[in-house]
């Protein structure tokens, strides 16, 4: 299943804006304020429909914050700003493979003002209620936000699980706060105690848990293990240096990683527990997350998304992010859709996958004027400019031609066999000038 569209009516700073998402995975970029935690919230207002379907699971509030404020200045010196009378989202979707009370299409509008409104998807998530309370056995598709306080906002996405309702858990808890867009790691521990404490009294191992670890060891580069330990009441970490580090002490970026990709694995695994371990794999829906690349260094910039949709094959992610080397990511991700804000009528090329340079991206995609070059670019320019100068004075002398044969040699042993274009660039100007 996947979204195809979304549209936006008198929403945040859009009046009238439509999207094409008809894709596995999706990428808004664009500058500051051009809208893209608004297009994330948007969505996630629209799939709450789904999520309040079941029991004991709000409804995410669709506030006048959300409404488009139309400024009025006539007859007035300080200007007003009113709310416009009409403010929806609305969204399509298509669903090749969920079961039959699922249609092949469908759309549905989340409207500002009728919290109580029964739209398309409400409708058929009420539909898969009814068929789970008569003893059907249905597989749920799971709906996610993960915004940018996703660690240190106060932790409302696990509350529900805490203490007495944490031993009574049900399918519908992984609906709590999905869509909330705040997370943290504190229940995280928790949940895996819980599966820990069980294999130990059980002497059987949990499939679910070892999802989650072979979830993490993906993630966070150089993990060689993953384990729960009862003294640290902690998640700890074995890296391939020998170091072993309790959760509580990696780095924001390795704790922000590692709480988001556990919370889909929970989650998922609670949604559709008739799953266990494969639930992670077979588990449709959609995942919403700002700013991908928060906190995290250019080297994980450039796995974490391939890496995401490798264990989450059957969801559909939308994502937002201000990194290249995220943009340079997806040319390796098959069907992956950017979306540039900046310019959303020209749609990112991934015709010539892994060719674009940071550079590039900044430059073309990003809208960075004259971005820095790296200084492997410099020493090349550099390099090359020295040549040239003594190409031109080769024909003075054979001792000068001697020099000018020996820098090309040096210089297509040094940069020729990772570009084989300079070299060759480098070889038709010798031979114009009967150095060669």
């Amino acid at each position: 299943m996947r979204l195809t569209r979304v549209k936006y009516r008198n929403f945040r700073g859009f009046e009238e804006k439509e999207f094409s998402l008809d894709s596995p995975l999706v990428l808004f970029v664009g500058d500051n304020a051009k809208g893209k935690t608004s297009v994330l919230k948007g969505i996630a207002l629209a799939l709450s429909s789904w999520t309040s379907a079941f029991p004991e699971i709000k409804l995410l509030k669709y506030t006048l914050d959300d409404v488009r404020k139309v400024a009025d200045r006539e007859g007035s010196e300080i200007p007003t700003f009113n709310p416009c009378s009409v403010s929806n989202v609305q969204c399509w979707m298509k669903t090749d493979r969920l079961p039959f009370l699922m249609p092949d299409f469908f759309d549905w509008v989340r409207p500002y003002g009728r919290h109580s409104y029964m739209n398309k998807l409400k409708q058929i998530a009420k539909e898969y209620l009814g068929v789970i309370e008569e003893g059907g056995d249905v597989s749920l598709p799971y709906f996610g936000f993960y915004g940018t306080g996703r660690l240190w906002h106060v932790d409302k996405r696990w509350m529900a699980l805490r203490g007495k309702d944490f031993s009574r858990d049900s399918r519908y808890k992984a609906y709590q706060n999905a869509l909330d867009a705040s997370s943290s790691d504190e229940m995280l521990r928790k949940w895996i105690a819980k599966l820990s404490h069980a294999e130990f009294i059980e002497w059987k191992k949990s499939s679910v848990l070892a999802s989650v670890w072979t979830c993490l060891k993906k993630i966070i580069p150089d993990v060689t293990n993953v384990y729960w330990n009862p003294k640290e009441d902690d998640l700890v970490f074995e890296f391939k240096n020998g170091k072993s580090l309790p959760l509580s002490n990696l780095s924001e970026g390795q704790r922000i990683v590692a709480s988001l990709v556990t919370d889909l694995c929970i989650r998922i695994s609670l949604l559709n527990p008739h799953l266990n371990g494969e639930a992670r794999k077979l588990t449709e829906g959609v995942v919403l997350i700002d700013e991908i690349d928060l906190h995290l260094h250019p080297k994980w910039q450039k796995t974490i998304v391939p890496n995401l949709k490798d264990l989450f094959p059957n969801i559909q992610f939308i994502l937002t992010s201000h990194s290249p080397f995220i943009i340079q990511s997806l040319e390796g991700v098959d069907g992956a859709r950017i979306i540039n804000l900046d310019d959303d009528e020209n749609p990112y090329d991934f015709t010539r996958r892994n060719s674009r340079s940071i550079e590039d991206i900044a430059e073309n995609v990003m809208n960075v004027s004259l971005p820095q070059r790296s200084e492997k670019y410099l020493a090349m320019k550099s390099a090359a400019r020295e040549y040239f100068e003594l190409l031109r004075n080769a024909s003075a002398s054979e001792e000068q031609k001697n020099l000018a044969r020996n820098k090309l040699r040096e210089l297509t042993i040094k940069y020729g066999s990772d570009n084989p274009a300079y070299a060759a660039y480098l070889e038709s100007k010798a031979e114009s000038a009967g150095v060669v």
